[in-house]
C-alpha cells in the first residue's frame, strides 16, 4: 500500500475532527469501529476525546495501520454523510421533510481526501472492476493469474502491467 503524507493526513483530519468529536461517532461506536478497523479501542486507550485519541495514533502508528484506519474513516464518511458533501442530496427522513445540510468547505475537503483516497488505494477501483469483468468473461485459469499478476504489478512495476496487458489483448 502507497503511503501518506503528514499534510494529506492532516486534510482528513480537517474532514473528520469536528471540535474533539469524529464524525457522527458516540464515543463508544468510536471504539467498537476503531476496534473493528485496527484492532484498537482508540478512546479506551488513549483516554481523551476522540479527536485527540485518533490524532494521538495517527502520530505513533505504522504507515500502514494509518492508511487502514483513514480509509475505513472515509468510506465510512461516504456511506453516512453524504449529505454534507452532496449538492444534490436530500433527507427526507428528518423531520419529515427534505433537507439539504450541505456544506461546502467539507464538500471541498472531501474532493481532496478523494484524490489522496484514489492515490493510496492505487486508484485501482476502476482497473480492479474491469479486472474482475474481464475474469469473469475469460474465466480460464491462466487469464485470471495474468489478470491478477497485472493488477499487482500496477503500483510496484507499472511498465511490466502494460506490457502483460498488450500481451493479453
Amino acid at each position: 500500500m502507497v503511503g501518506i503524507t503528514k499534510q494529506e493526513e492532516g486534510t482528513f483530519l480537517m474532514l473528520f475532527n469536528r471540535n474533539g468529536y469524529v464524525l457522527n461517532f458516540s464515543t463508544n461506536d468510536f471504539d467498537v469501529f476503531t476496534t473493528n478497523s485496527i484492532g484498537e479501542a482508540l478512546c479506551a486507550k488513549y483516554r481523551v476525546s476522540k479527536g485527540k485519541s485518533l490524532t494521538a495514533y495517527l502520530n505513533s502508528a505504522s504507515d500502514e495501520n494509518r492508511v487502514k484506519l483513514l480509509s475505513d474513516l472515509f468510506h465510512h464518511y461516504e456511506d453516512t454523510m453524504e449529505y454534507e458533501y452532496n449538492k444534490d442530496f436530500e433527507d427526507d427522513h428528518y423531520w419529515g421533510s427534505s433537507v439539504s445540510r450541505y456544506n461546502e468547505r467539507y464538500a471541498k475537503l472531501y474532493q481532496k481526501c478523494k484524490t489522496i483516497m484514489d492515490r493510496l488505494e492505487g486508484g485501482s477501483s476502476a482497473v480492479a472492476k474491469t479486472a474482475d469483468a474481464l475474469k469473469d468473461k475469460f474465466s480460464s485459469e491462466y487469464m485470471s493469474q495474468q489478470i491478477d499478476l497485472m493488477v499487482s504489478m500496477q503500483s510496484t512495476n507499472p511498465t511490466n502491467a502494460i506490457g502483460m496487458a498488450k500481451e493479453l489483448i
